[in-house]
């Protein structure tokens, strides 16, 4: 069974197997390096609306994408596991402070930050967490500002699942279309003001990015993979979301 309580996300991202690897273990491969392209290109675009920012990434990790955040003025790296935030000062310039803290009680006052992102960490509650994450989200937001966060679309997601090429531990919220989550967030004090669709073949790009890890032909995986992209399609396997706090 998926885990999906706040305690045992918490649990499951404070065991170093999963601190020291978790970059490695998703990120390294043709398709995951597809990915962290298209999400950090979206949130430096956003970045760069914004004057002199303040950024919090929400749940960073080891700083996957908190590293690659451009024009930040001061940023927090915010995350509940240890382990996971001995890896972001590894690779964090000291425009940030590093932080453990707890989501569901952010540690900021009132409207004091312009940006807050935070990937792979939302989707992974149930509905009742979702409306509490949101409201922290929205409360420590500046008016205007921005909540950037990734949202998975079910149908591919659901295929790999029955392939068994989705065998992560944690639960995710599938949505059936942008509408569906549209539809969750209007009542959150949030708009939706940008969505990009990635990953748009998603099997085909997946098995070349496994065929050509496992043959060390990464370069040409990415190159494959990225023209797959570019060709577009109607079911993403997910959308890099940007909202504006309303």
């Amino acid at each position: 069974m998926a885990l999906k309580t706040k305690e045992e996300i918490q649990k499951h991202y404070q065991k170093s197997s999963v601190t020291v690897k978790y970059v490695g273990n998703r990120f390294k491969e043709p398709i995951g390096i597809l990915k962290h392209q298209k999400q950090i290109a979206v949130i430096n675009t956003f970045i760069a609306k914004k004057k002199n920012p303040t950024v919090l990434d929400l749940a960073c990790g080891p700083a996957r994408l908190t590293k690659d955040m451009k024009g930040v003025t001061k940023g927090y790296a915010l995350d509940s596991s240890p382990g996971m935030l001995e890896q972001a000062k590894k690779v964090l310039s000291k425009v940030w402070t590093v932080q453990e803290g707890d989501a569901y009680n952010l540690p900021f006052k009132k409207a004091t930050i312009d940006i807050l992102t935070t990937f792979r960490f939302i989707r992974h509650f149930e509905r009742g967490d979702r409306h509490k994450l949101y409201a922290q989200a929205h409360k420590v937001l500046k008016k205007d500002g921005y909540l950037i966060l990734d949202v998975l679309n079910k149908k591919p997601t659901k295929i790999l699942k029955l392939l068994g090429k989705h065998k992560y531990q944690v639960y995710d919220a599938l949505y059936p279309s942008l509408k569906t989550f549209e539809q969750e967030i209007e009542n959150e004090g949030f708009k939706i003001i940008h969505a990009r669709p990635i990953v748009h073949h998603t099997l085909s790009q997946l098995a070349i990015s496994k065929v050509t890890k496992a043959l060390h032909l990464h370069s040409i995986g990415y190159k494959t993979v990225s023209a797959l992209e570019r060709l577009g399609g109607k079911s993403p396997w997910e959308w890099i979301v940007v909202l504006q706090k309303k």
